[in-house]
């Protein structure tokens, strides 16, 4: 499996190509997985990808709702399906309008429902680092479960980009001195 390494260049096509690599980490890694391991953890690929999807289907109409998930369980049972979801989804992301572009979230997760929030004003850009954030969130969850099945993970999957970069500079200040 490869590392999610994303070079600082063309700014506004950044955020997508971040999002980009993390769906490849996703499919690698499921390519390498039995369907018993894949059961273990399909319920936390299903979640990612159904994120991925309400963005793109809430774009069109400038407002995303990730309550608005299908969850579809033969996400969660197929590693084909899920393959084949990613794969759309890394198309999507390549089609990916302005990063400035402004949008409306749906935030109803609300302790209280009978008072909705109402949607909160964000933007292409904010969402798909929100949506890199959440994915790595939920890789570092599949990474404990596989490991509670005796498979290891590349070392940095599931841990958040702003810790590897202090882990490096920890390490590099160390070796100095």
């Amino acid at each position: 499996m490869h590392s999610t390494q994303i070079h600082k260049q063309d700014p506004p096509n950044r955020l997508a190509r971040v999002n980009a690599a993390l769906l490849d980490d996703a499919e690698a890694l499921i390519g390498t997985l039995d369907e018993s391991a894949y059961g273990t953890i399909g319920g936390q690929i299903r979640h990612i990808v159904e994120f991925y999807e309400c963005f793109f289907e809430g774009l069109a109409g400038r407002c995303v709702d990730y309550d608005a998930r299908r969850r579809d369980p033969s996400i969660e049972k197929s590693r084909l399906t899920a393959r084949g979801r990613i794969a759309a989804l890394r198309v999507r992301l390549e089609e990916v309008p302005r990063i400035d572009m402004e949008i409306l979230v749906r935030a109803e997760d609300s302790a209280m429902n009978e008072f909705p929030d109402p949607p909160l004003r964000s933007s292409a850009g904010r969402e798909l680092q929100s949506l890199a954030s959440h994915t790595v969130h939920h890789f570092a969850v599949i990474a404990l479960l596989l490991r509670s099945l005796g498979i290891q993970t590349r070392d940095g999957f599931g841990v958040a980009p702003s810790t590897l970069r202090h882990r490096e500079a920890q390490s590099a200040r160390s070796e100095a001195a």
